[in-house]
């Protein structure tokens, strides 16, 4: 089966500090799909992602971390087979100091 992008979601915190932030996909999840997650933090260095997880109940594994330029920092995550279900939200929680 080939690789194909079938929908994505965007949150954003705007200029605010938040410890979670919440994403809805907007359509069901099939099950047994592969799901990544590109979590976008400003000022790297107060805030870290420490976990991700979704009402479906799926494991979210970390992949990679990368500091970018400006204090731009970027944290990959995955889920491997979800479990799937009607439009689930994906948790992502911060830790800020």
């Amino acid at each position: 089966m080939a690789i194909a992008k079938v929908q994505n979601i965007q949150g954003d915190s705007g200029s605010s500090y938040v410890n979670t932030k919440t994403a809805t996909w907007p359509g069901d999840v099939t099950s047994g799909n592969f799901l990544t997650l590109c979590v976008v933090t400003s000022n790297s260095s107060t805030s870290a992602v420490l976990s991700v997880t979704d009402t479906s109940g799926n494991t979210w594994t970390k992949l990679d971390s990368f500091a970018g330029t400006g204090g731009m920092s970027l944290d990959f995550w995955y889920c491997k087979n979800c479990v799937g279900g009607t439009t689930p939200t994906v948790l992502v929680t911060l830790a800020i100091s």
